[in-house]
């Protein structure tokens, strides 16, 4: 626990470091001068359109939950998917929303239906982003890179696909990592096998509803920068959005707190053109709405797990 509390807290100072550091090279006065001047009702609509992409989001955990488990209630569908979505937002490369595993399990039940179903909308999540920002950074920015990043998630995409598939690799990781907790995840492989092998219309609307929620979040990118005087392409806004969810994904801080902002001010400011206050302010602002959101969800949903 104590080493557990070392790494929070070693990625907590990264965090900080990163974002001081961009606020240092923007320019303080730059960064109040646009917080003074912020149009309050583009940020506002930006909100609730962030929250309607929560919203697709739950959705998509609930139609795949469905197929594992018939007869949940959408309700525990949803507390325990906003639960597992505030503590992703405090874990390193957004692992925690792998959480769903344990809110959506009572005390006597078996963890192998929520991890699946959080392993594969993750892996899907994974495999829109991918192709949207290697599009992206192909018709944008250099062809190289564009190559590189597609081999690098292709690579990904397909070991873990080999993993998840592997008897032999589940089986280390039982002996290994789960041990005497393994008897929790019974049935990790048949309930994967139905969801990948025998429910291809659900796994297909998966895909459609990820890349609805992703155009939606965009969307909430555009209106915010509006907020603070800054006009974007919403094609923009969708690659520099993936570009910088998938930076965020690397572990050295608090889901990509920091990374992410700092990928959405470079990127922005060399495809359309956009000063870094704008950007950055935008990326503040957005962050301290999320974690405010984060803050009143734990406060009202707790951390338990669904009641029998």
């Amino acid at each position: 626990m104590s080493g557990r509390r070392t790494s929070i807290w070693i990625r907590s100072v990264i965090s900080v470091a990163l974002l001081a550091g961009l606020v240092w090279w923007t320019g303080i006065d730059r960064i109040v001068e646009g917080l003074a001047e912020v149009q309050v009702g583009w940020l506002l609509a930006s909100t609730l359109v962030g929250y309607v992409a929560i919203a697709v989001g739950n959705l998509n955990v609930f139609l795949l939950t469905r197929v594992l488990l018939p007869g949940i209630d959408w309700r525990d569908v949803t507390r325990a998917y906003l639960r597992s979505w505030a503590a992703g937002m405090l874990a390193p490369g957004k692992v925690g929303d792998l959480s769903y595993a344990h809110f959506i399990s009572s005390d006597d039940t078996n963890l192998a239906p929520g991890l699946v179903v959080g392993i594969v909308d993750k892996i899907v999540t994974f495999a829109v982003t991918s192709a949207i920002a290697v599009t992206g950074i192909l018709l944008l920015l250099e062809k190289g890179a564009a190559f590189l990043a597609g081999g690098a998630a292709f690579a990904a995409f397909v070991a873990a696909i080999v993993v998840l598939r592997s008897a032999r690799a589940r089986q280390l990781v039982r002996e290994r990592v789960l041990g005497r907790h393994a008897s929790r995840l019974g049935g990790f492989g048949s309930n994967l096998d139905t969801i990948l092998l025998h429910s291809p219309r659900t796994v297909s609307v998966n895909v459609l509803l990820t890349i609805v929620r992703t155009l939606i979040q965009a969307l909430a990118v555009t209106l915010a920068l509006r907020a603070f005087g800054a006009h974007v392409a919403l094609i923009d806004a969708l690659i520099v959005h993936s570009i910088a969810a998938l930076m965020s994904l690397i572990p050295i801080t608090l889901s990509g707190l920091g990374v992410r902002q700092g990928t959405s001010v470079v990127l922005f400011e060399r495809i359309s053109g956009i000063a870094a206050a704008p950007v950055l302010n935008q990326s503040l602002t957005s962050t301290l709405i999320i974690y405010g959101t984060v803050a009143v969800l734990g406060a009202t949903l707790g951390l338990g797990r669904r009641r029998n």
